[in-house]
């Protein structure tokens, strides 16, 4: 199911190649500047952005990036400051919850209560748990985190295939500091995706507020450059609400994107993207990043608007 979200590299040289023929690809710095009026763009201009900071970016990504000639922005989580790979926790969650065979009936100091048997109840459970432990702090998400991976009486080193195999490593572990400085000497660019990737909704607001400005401080600091956007994790109408892009404002940023179309009318910190999953086909890319399926999409609605019967 994660996987979902990801190309293949042969899918990938498809799309940069349909790109390159009828569309302008720009880079970050040329949105920058076409955000604070100092640019103008031309027409079917196209940004690439790619979220979570994996090792894949360096490893697989750039180089078939280089080979177009293409820059994107990459957005990397706070694992990406330290040395010490640490997966993206709502990944761990989902496989830890694969891998254990044991039933789930687990009491959380709120009082919340989860029991599940089947993987497909597990599998179902994965998403709110990620929103109910996205309300916690990190350290606490940790420790409520082991506290799940006992109970789950998951063998120790259960999880080491996924640091050791070359593989594995690539698709589910971030990007180091030495990766970021590569990534950055390559001509990419580097934006924020908050703290620990939690649903920024479901915190406190000084919880969320850190999570979204410590993170442009720490990349900051890192890379010695100003981290000017920031791509809400998740990135729907639930995971971010006005309080998250006025937190955006205020921590500095000079742009915050969103995953889809956005009901939120924050101008440049609530930017919609395209989001690209590994399943569609070239013609399905080019519907969505026309504007095609969307408006096809306006057009059923308001039929169906028009047909149905008053209440």
């Amino acid at each position: 199911m994660l996987d979902g979200n990801l190309l293949t590299a042969g899918k990938f040289r498809e799309q940069l190649a349909l790109l390159a023929k009828h569309y302008h690809v720009i880079t970050p710095v040329d949105f920058l500047l076409w955000t604070k009026g100092k640019q103008e763009l031309p027409e079917n201009s196209v940004m690439l952005t790619c979220d979570d900071g994996l090792k894949n970016n360096l490893t697989d990504m750039l180089p078939i990036l280089r080979e177009f000639g293409v820059s994107c922005l990459f957005f990397v989580t706070g694992s990406s400051l330290r040395d010490e790979s640490l997966m993206i926790w709502s990944d761990e969650l989902f496989l830890m919850l694969h891998t254990s065979t044991a039933d789930v009936d687990f009491e959380f100091p709120n009082g919340r209560r989860i029991r599940a048997r089947s993987w497909q109840q597990k599998r179902t459970l994965w998403w709110p748990l990620v929103e109910h432990l996205s309300c916690f702090a990190f350290e606490q998400r940790l420790m409520l985190l082991a506290a799940l991976e006992e109970h789950l009486e998951l063998p120790r080193g259960w999880n080491s295939i996924y640091h050791d195999d070359p593989r594995l490593s690539r698709r589910f572990l971030p990007m180091t500091p030495a990766d970021l400085r590569e990534l950055v000497a390559a001509g990419m660019v580097i934006g924020a995706h908050t703290l620990s990737h939690p649903v920024l909704s479901q915190l406190p607001t000084d919880d969320s507020f850190a999570e979204i400005s410590h993170s442009r401080q720490g990349l900051s600091h890192l890379l010695g450059k100003e981290i000017w956007a920031l791509a809400y994790p998740f990135g729907t109408g639930c995971a971010v609400s006005s309080r998250e892009t006025m937190m955006a404002r205020s921590a500095g940023f000079s742009c915050a994107f969103m995953n889809t179309q956005s009901h939120l009318n924050d101008g440049n910190y609530a930017i919609p993207r395209v989001h690209i999953g590994g399943d569609r086909s070239l013609g399905e890319f080019e519907a969505n990043l026309s504007g095609f399926h969307s408006r096809l999409r306006s057009v059923f609605a308001l039929a169906d608007a028009e047909v149905a019967p008053a209440v």
